[in-house]
C-alpha cells in the first residue's frame, strides 16, 4: 500500500516518512518513487546520520539517545512520535479549520446511521 500510495502521489501532496535510523525494507525505494513524482518529503527520525536523510525537503528529530539494544520498549520514542504527529495533524486541520469540522461531524454522522 505504501508503494501505491507513493506511485500515485504528486508535487500537491506531502508525504511523511517515520524511520528512526533509515532502516526499513522498502523505505529508500519508496523515497525514490516520491522524489521521481516531485511529492516533497517530510522525513520524521532520529539524529543519526544515514543515506536516506539527504533525500528529504524536511526533516523533524526524534530524540536519538534511547538504547535500541538495551531497553525494554520504545517509550520515548512513541510519545515523541505520537506528539509530533498530532501537531501536525492540528496544524493541517486549523489551515480550514470550519470545513474540515464540517466534513468530519458529517462523516461521523453518516457512520452512526448503520451502527446497530
Amino acid at each position: 500500500m505504501q508503494r501505491l500510495t507513493a506511485s500515485y502521489s504528486n508535487e500537491q501532496h506531502l508525504a511523511i516518512i517515520i524511520s528512526f535510523g533509515g532502516r526499513g525494507l522498502l523505505v529508500e525505494r519508496i523515497i525514490r518513487c516520491l522524489k521521481e513524482n516531485h511529492t516533497p518529503i517530510l522525513l520524521i527520525s532520529s539524529t543519526e546520520d544515514f543515506e536516506i536523510k539527504k533525500m528529504a525537503d524536511y526533516h523533524l528529530y526524534l530524540c536519538s539517545t534511547e538504547n535500541h539494544y538495551h531497553k525494554l520498549s520504545s517509550f520515548s520514542t512513541r510519545l515523541s512520535l505520537l506528539y509530533i504527529l498530532d501537531v501536525l495533524f492540528l496544524c493541517f486541520f486549523s489551515k480550514d479549520y470550519e470545513t474540515n469540522l464540517r466534513n468530519k461531524l458529517t462523516y461521523y454522522q453518516k457512520i452512526r446511521r448503520y451502527d446497530y
